[in-house]
């Protein structure tokens, strides 16, 4: 079930952006379930400028997220480690 919400969520950027590269990906625990992260290089139709973006795909029950950070290209590795240790901290909690 993960593993089709991050093929569809790689094919969505396929079929939308003008450029697309993923760079780096791994499977990880995040909020006590199994999760998976993927880096991805991108340009979108109406600019020149690349951006680079982390998302992190999990589910937990019937719910599934998607956390996306990112920026320009040039300016993403300065933050990269600041938005792992945020997403990291997140905990899920229980609809009520």
């Amino acid at each position: 079930m993960l593993n089709d919400l991050v093929n569809e969520a790689k094919q969505g950027l396929k079929d939308d952006l003008k450029f697309f590269n993923v760079i780096e990906q791994i499977e990880f625990e995040l909020a006590g379930v199994k999760a998976f992260k993927f880096i991805y290089v991108g340009e979108g139709t109406k600019t020149k400028d690349r951006f680079k973006i982390s998302n992190y795909h999990l589910i937990k029950g019937t719910r599934g997220y998607i956390i996306s950070a990112g920026g320009l290209e040039a300016d993403f590795d300065k933050y990269a480690k600041d938005i792992d240790i945020i997403v990291k901290s997140f905990k899920l909690i229980d609809a009520k």
